[in-house]
């Protein structure tokens, strides 16, 4: 018997890639810059620094922003906002001034430039 969802435990199965992003499956969550995080205004604006950020420093590749919690979860983020480079997560939890995303994506540019 299964009461309030007692008991048997289904099976989890991995969150794919490109389902239940807040865009509709338009972007890319294989980008190597992402900014996780809800609709929260700290998400927001950290989203927005890095995106200047990376302007300013002439970085090309695009940000993502990823809204939504199972896509989130799966990249192993437990707090937002966070900001996730080349498969590793810099920061998470806290805003992202555009300074801090400066200084982060400085090495992501040494590193796709050779």
């Amino acid at each position: 018997m299964n009461v309030f969802g007692f008991g048997k435990k289904k099976k989890s199965t991995p969150v794919e890639a490109n389902t239940g992003c807040a865009c509709g499956g338009q972007c890319s969550t294989t980008s190597r810059i992402m900014v996780m995080g809800g609709c929260c205004q700290k998400a927001t604006t950290t989203y927005e620094n890095v995106v200047k950020a990376a302007q300013e420093l002439g970085i090309t590749e695009e940000v993502v922003n990823v809204r939504d919690t199972a896509t989130i979860a799966s990249y192993g983020v437990l707090s937002t906002p966070a900001l996730w480079v080349d498969e590793q997560i810099l920061s998470s939890g806290r805003l992202i001034t555009v300074e801090d995303a400066k200084r982060y994506l400085a090495d992501f540019r040494e590193h796709s430039e050779k």
